[in-house]
């Protein structure tokens, strides 16, 4: 991805959360377990510039909405401090509280934090596969870095293209 301008960062991470939110239903139910929502970070470095963005989506529990928040941008922060990586799944430690869920897309990184870290990855290379934003090959291979290549196949068949 070239790099993109202060205006268009911001349109593309904007686009990038209400995607999210417009296809809330679908994902929740896709994933394991009973879910109201997520938290989400969407991360592009310009040459110049930096735009880091995390909201709720949904209707997390409010003993969730923390947990998620904190989740969701630790996640992201670690994929940022490891720029050789392409997802948080390859410094995922469970012993430290350090899971899978971030995926690096040329400048940006997009993180999501609620269900379980397996699912989190593959709603993510979802998202930026449906919104045009990772290359097939790519998700595929970061998919099978971390094994979740089998849930980001079902829940990328059941999210509509942005």
């Amino acid at each position: 991805m070239e790099s993109l301008s202060l205006r268009h960062a911001n349109l593309l991470v904007d686009n990038l959360i209400s995607y999210a939110g417009r296809t809330l239903p679908t994902i929740l139910k896709m994933v394991e377990g009973e879910h109201t929502g997520f938290a989400i970070t969407a991360d592009y470095a310009g040459e110049d510039f930096q735009i880091g963005v995390t909201a709720l989506v949904g209707a997390p529990s409010e003993e969730k909405k923390k947990d998620y928040w904190f989740f969701s941008q630790e996640k992201d922060a670690r994929l940022t401090s490891h720029p050789e990586h392409a997802s948080s799944a390859q410094s995922a430690d469970k012993s430290l509280s350090r899971y899978a869920g971030a995926v690096r897309s040329g400048r940006l990184i997009l993180s999501i934090s609620a269900f379980k870290q397996l699912d989190d990855e593959a709603v993510v290379l979802a998202i930026l596969a449906r919104t045009g934003l990772i290359e097939r090959g790519e998700a595929e291979r970061i998919s099978a870095i971390s094994g979740s290549t089998d849930r980001y196949h079902k829940i990328l068949v059941a999210l509509p293209i942005a």
